[in-house]
């Protein structure tokens, strides 16, 4: 499209856009100044209705005129012809080339039949649109025309203002009947609305009355009305005669309403919103009851916090009205006057008793009530439970008679704790518990963390008794009474450790002949092995197999010993009668145990499978040993657990003694004290017995340097025993003075007795718990170490002369390679003769095999050869072993043929004998090549290398005498206790084997053989350092926990 189409079609649309625009703003000025000249009329007289309809029909004929008007004017201006003749006009430097280009564009096609030459055409006609492009449009139609209805319109709008904000509702009602012709008369001679103009509390509910007047009794009204948020609806009436009321509406927001009667239209009324009372600036203290300790709290809403029943509120409020009088009324009904302070403040106070729901009746001067007044909730607070939790030990308990419990507890309430008690309840007292208190508190607290040792002998436990126990808290609530918190419930039950402890001792003193038991059976074997070595020097199959059948019955034994250890063990870990020595010792014994049957009994089994008489004799003597050497360490320490037990029951003598003196002297007269005096001295003789047979009787159970002190041997248990008499027999005289004498006198010889018998126990040592011994175990692990390091450097230093005698085998290695490789081809060269040879035997079959044998030999004789050629051998050993098997089926081949060639055939018989000849040949050649590969290469080392490897096999020996010496260290150790494991002395056993073996390799100069043994004795000395140090951890351990239990008398029982 060219660029004057462009400018004429928007000059097009601008001409219509400015035609519209005059037609409507005229009609706008008109109709508009018209209206409100009418309204005007209206405000200020009445006009008839005829003005109204000739007002009508004026807009009517001046809206249709300026309608054709406007489309005669644009079919004149909407002709191309004249827009480009106006071009031409308000553009004169254009001329007439507008018009003209315009025609010359319609008649482009014929433009040749004109006269014309068309590319001439073509390029005025781009000339003149390049001249088009750039023209001002305005020019042609302009819009700035059309402000001449700005003053109009302008002076119509300050009339509309002035009208509106002098009398609004005048202006609008007088608007409404100069558009609304039907509206005729006015309302006000048809009937009367009410309640007109008014205003009332929002929510309230209105009525809108009309009463027709005389002759118009039978029309029939209608009521709208309208509110900000809604546009005018219909409302329902009812009719009552000449009256129509209208439905009940609820009022919310302002409501505008009129009434109309056929075409008569009232004005339009306004309901609006009073003010209605309301209180604000709530001011509110709160006095909490006293019990709390609450300080008074001031707030501004009675919803912001929760209140404690018996809170009293005192508050105090503003209105915004004036007030005539305020009640404050419970959800309940109950009601209260309130103080006015003036007419617009008011003050009261209630007291906070349950929840509920408050609200203010409030009445303004003006008689305003609100309809629906806020509604304010009481929360109460509820004063909680008082909480109370066991912190430790929070569990069920096993426990013996005379134990203590270490309560710990945390007691937490709200507003103050009272009391706690400790409640316990046994099978007799079932629902009804005996209580102890713990606390009683005088301050407030609101939380409480204590403890509590409870004395479980003060209630006179039994043996097997399963007592219930929980603590109870009370809070301070006066208000309400005391609320009780309970923590949770705990199982006791009553054990007798003494009773376990016994079971064990003697589950042990089993063990103990079970263990001598095992030696007898691996002694026997012994000596029946070795009478029989001894006559018959080798076993037939029957008594090996009658020998192994033994070892594995003996190995089956131990392992069953040793199962029984472990359940012992099991038992011990939780006995507080065990101390921790006793304890390690027999677990160290379990595990040597074990190590004895997966070991060296194992190795008797093998060895005796394989013949191997030597070896299982030497680790028969180990089994032997090594149980020689458990059980005395057994006896040992079940001597000092036996002399422990005897201390552990002198020091409960002791504490027995000291109950009987304080409750001698408390419970004078008292019948059931003096059952309970008398229970204590049945306790009493019973422990002393025990104390008199372990010293009198049994000696032999107790450690000889603690038994035979002469102050334990003066101890005089008649004595001691006549003077529990005594007191027995003065309580049955109720003699209490007495009783309480000697009471003294048997304390006094009891502690005489307990000190004696402790400073005797002294002089008794426990290897495993003795720092010096201790000092020796780490002294050995440290002489061990020097051995590895020394072993290490041994190490070093062969490794360092391997590589040479490497070297020196590699450069020997060429060599004989070198020599290889010719023999090898001399060989490859004879069999291809002999193939050659081969094709005159007249025998077909004959040479058809010994062909086929010695292709296949000479493939595998240039495989060799190229194994050779190329220094790496792989299958050379494995091809030559399989090249010589083929020259003897060659060889016995041809054997057999010349045993059937005749006398007379004398070339095939020589041509036989040359094959055989040359076979044989070959084969010396093959096996001497595989003598060479097979052979060590033999190399000689420098003198200076020869004195270092001398000097090498002296440091081992050296080294291998401190390793014997150190075994022997080991072995006396081990004597001592048990957690030294024989597997120490059994590594350097072996160390000191390879070292032996690796210094004999060194005297012969074979540094590989001795590498490999020194490496041997290192990895055995290693494994000794991780079994000493795991020792000394143990003995270590030991010294630390001496002579501390196994477990306190307080024990998980579930």
């Amino acid at each position: 499209m060219t660029n004057l189409e462009l400018l004429l079609n928007s000059t097009l649309r601008r001409k219509t856009i400015y035609l519209a625009l005059e037609s409507f703003l005229f009609f706008l000025v008109f109709s508009v100044s018209i209206t409100i000249y009418l309204t005007f009329l209206g405000i200020v007289s009445f006009f008839p209705q005829f003005v109204l309809i000739l007002y009508f029909i004026l807009l009517f004929f001046v809206f249709i005129f300026l309608t054709l008007r406007f489309f005669f004017n644009l079919n004149s201006f909407l002709r191309k012809e004249k827009i480009l003749f106006e071009i031409s006009e308000k553009f004169p430097e254009l001329k007439d080339r507008p018009i003209n280009t315009w025609q010359l564009m319609n008649n482009l096609k014929n433009i040749e039949s004109l006269g014309l030459s068309r590319e001439l055409t073509v390029e005025f006609i781009k000339e003149t649109d390049r001249e088009i492009l750039n023209l001002d449009t305005s020019k042609l139609v302009d819009f700035r025309k059309l402000y001449k209805f700005a003053n109009p319109l302008f002076c119509i709008f300050l009339i509309v203002i002035t009208l509106y904000f002098s009398s609004s509702e005048r202006f609008k009602s007088a608007l409404l009947k100069v558009v609304s012709p039907w509206n005729r008369y006015e309302f006000k001679k048809c009937a009367d609305i009410s309640p007109g103009n008014i205003k009332i509390p929002s929510g309230s509910q209105a009525e809108i009355k009309i009463k027709l007047k005389q002759g118009y009794e039978t029309c029939i009204p209608e009521i709208f009305t309208k509110t900000e948020n809604s546009n005018w609806n219909r409302i329902q009436i009812f009719s009552n005669g000449s009256e129509f009321i209208s439905e009940k509406i609820i009022v919310v927001s302002p409501l505008q309403y009129f009434a109309k009667i056929q075409n008569i239209k009232s004005e339009t009324f306004l309901i609006d919103i009073a003010e209605i009372p309301k209180l604000v600036n709530f001011k509110l203290r709160c006095y909490f009851p006293a019990y709390t300790g609450m300080e008074p709290c001031d707030t501004d809403s009675f919803e912001k916090i929760s209140y404690l029943t018996g809170t009293r509120i005192e508050f105090s409020a503003d209105s915004t009205q004036a007030l005539k009088k305020a009640i404050l009324v419970f959800a309940d009904g109950k009601k209260f006057p309130l103080k006015l302070v003036d007419k617009t403040k008011i003050t009261g106070e209630i007291v906070a008793e349950k929840n509920s729901e408050i609200w203010f009746e409030l009445e303004s001067t003006d008689d305003i009530v609100n309809p629906s007044p806020a509604h304010y909730k009481i929360n109460i607070k509820e004063d909680l439970f008082p909480d109370i939790s066991i912190l430790w030990p929070a569990q069920d308990l096993t426990v013996s008679e005379g134990s203590q419990i270490k309560i710990i507890y945390k007691a937490n309430d709200d507003f103050g704790l009272n009391e706690i008690k400790l409640n316990y309840l046994s099978k007799e007292t079932k629902d009804n518990p005996k209580k102890i208190l713990l606390n009683r508190f005088s301050d407030k607290k609101t939380e409480f963390t204590g403890e509590y040792v409870w004395n479980i002998k003060d209630i006179r436990p039994k043996a097997g008794e399963i007592f219930t126990y929980f603590l109870e808290v009370t809070d301070n609530d006066i208000i309400s009474g005391p609320k009780k918190g309970f923590s949770e419930k705990y199982i006791i039950e009553v054990f007798s450790y003494e009773t376990e402890h016994e079971k064990i001792e003697n589950e042990l003193k089993r063990f103990r002949n079970d263990l001598i038991d095992l030696l007898s059976k691996e002694i026997t074997l012994k000596m029946k092995f070795e009478l029989t070595l001894k006559e018959n020097k080798m076993l037939n199959s029957e008594q090996l197999k009658e020998f192994i059948n033994q070892q594995k019955e003996t190995q089956k034994y131990t392992q069953d010993l040793r199962n029984s250890i472990e359940e012992i063990l099991k038992k011990m870990e939780f006995d507080p009668y065990t101390n921790f020595q006793v304890y390690n010792e027999h677990k160290a014994i379990s595990n040597s145990l074990e190590k004895i049957s997966k070991n060296q009994m194992e190795n008797v089994v093998s060895a005796l499978s394989q013949q191997d008489y030597a070896k299982a004799t030497r680790n028969i003597d180990e089994i032997v040993d090594n149980l020689e050497r458990l059980n005395l360490i057994s006896e040992d320490v079940m001597q000092y657990q036996t002399m422990q037990d005897l201390l552990s029951s002198a020091e409960k003598l002791n504490d027995l003694s000291e109950e009987l003196q304080n409750r001698l002297n408390s419970s004078i007269g008292e019948s059931k004290s003096m059952d309970e005096l008398n229970k204590i001295l049945d306790d009493i003789q019973k422990l002393m017995s025990q104390i008199n047979d372990l010293i009198q009787k049994m000696p032999k159970e107790l450690p000889e340097e603690f038994i035979n002190q002469p102050a334990v041997k003066q101890i005089n248990m008649s004595e001691i025993q006549n003077i529990s008499k005594n007191i027995r027999d003065a309580i049955n005289r109720a003699d209490i003075s007495s009783a309480i004498e000697q009471a003294k006198i048997l304390q006094k010889q009891l502690k005489e007795m307990l000190e004696t018998l402790k400073r005797a126990s002294l002089d008794v040592k426990f290897e495993s718990a003795d720092g010096l011994f201790a000092e020796r175990v780490n002294k050995t692990l440290s002489q061990l170490k020097e051995i590895v390091e020394e072993q290490t450097r041994i190490i070093e230093g062969t490794l360092e002369l391997e590589n040479i005698r490497q070297k020196k085998v590699v450069k020997k290695e060429e060599e004989i390679i070198d020599r290889l490789i010719k023999l090898q081809k001399e060989a490859v060269k004879k069999t291809r003769e002999n193939l050659e040879t081969s094709d005159k035997i007249d025998n077909f079959l004959v040479k058809s095999q010994y062909t086929g044998i010695t292709n296949r030999n000479l493939n595998k004789m240039e495989d060799v050869l190229k194994e050779l050629t190329s220094k790496k051998i792989a299958k050379s050993k494995e091809w030559l072993k399989e090249i010589i098997i083929e020259i003897d089926n060659i060889t016995v081949l041809l054997k057999n043929y010349s045993v059937k060639i005749t006398t007379a055939n004398v070339q095939q018989q020589n041509i036989c004998k040359m094959l055989l000849s040359e076979n044989e040949v070959i084969k010396e050649i093959e096996q001497n090549i595989l003598k060479e590969l097979e052979s060590e290469v033999e190399i000689e080392f420098s003198k200076a290398e020869q004195e270092k490897i001398k000097k090498l096999s002296d440091r081992q020996k050296e080294t291998k005498n401190k390793a014997i010496e150190l075994d022997r260290n080991v072995q006396e150790l081990s004597r001592k206790t048990s957690i030294i494991s024989s597997e120490i002395s059994y590594r350097l056993k072996s160390a000191s084997y390879e070292m032996q073996n690796a210094e004999s390799k060194l005297d012969s100069y074979k540094t590989n053989s001795a590498l490999r043994s020194e490496q041997l004795a290192l990895q055995y000395l290693t494994e000794g350092i991780n079994l000493m140090q795991e020792s000394y951890q143990q003995i270590s351990e030991s010294f630390q926990k001496f002579n501390q239990p196994m477990a306190g008398f307080l024990q998980s029982g579930r």
